[in-house]
């Protein structure tokens, strides 16, 4: 009786544990959202701020100097972007594959 009690108990605290990870992989995937969303607001900002500088080009020489004068600021955006996504990506990958406690599942197992 006392062996299907704590069995019972250990399902119990197992299940709480993959509800957790459940949990947190949510909320790394709100994070990502949330980052993609900004990361889209960034690329229309850019492109108005692109026409902006190009309406103002007065020759066509001027208006190839200016976009690629904006070029450095655009790269540094999107390296950026794409390592705060690799950085989120991953800690939502630990989070659906890492055992929270390995002892947890032995002993629940048994």
């Amino acid at each position: 009786m006392a062996t299907q009690i704590s069995n019972a108990a250990w399902r119990m605290r197992l299940t709480a544990l993959k509800q957790a990870r459940l949990d947190r992989a949510i909320g790394d995937m709100s994070m990502l959202a949330v980052h993609e969303l900004g990361a889209l607001s960034g690329h229309w900002a850019e492109i108005g701020e692109r026409l902006a500088v190009a309406r103002k080009a007065r020759s066509l020489g001027e208006l190839l100097q200016d976009q690629v004068d904006l070029l450095p600021e655009t790269r540094a955006r999107l390296r950026q972007d794409q390592q705060l996504r690799r950085e989120l990506l991953q800690g939502l990958y630990l989070d659906l594959t890492r055992n929270p406690d390995a002892n947890w599942a032995a002993r629940a197992a048994a």
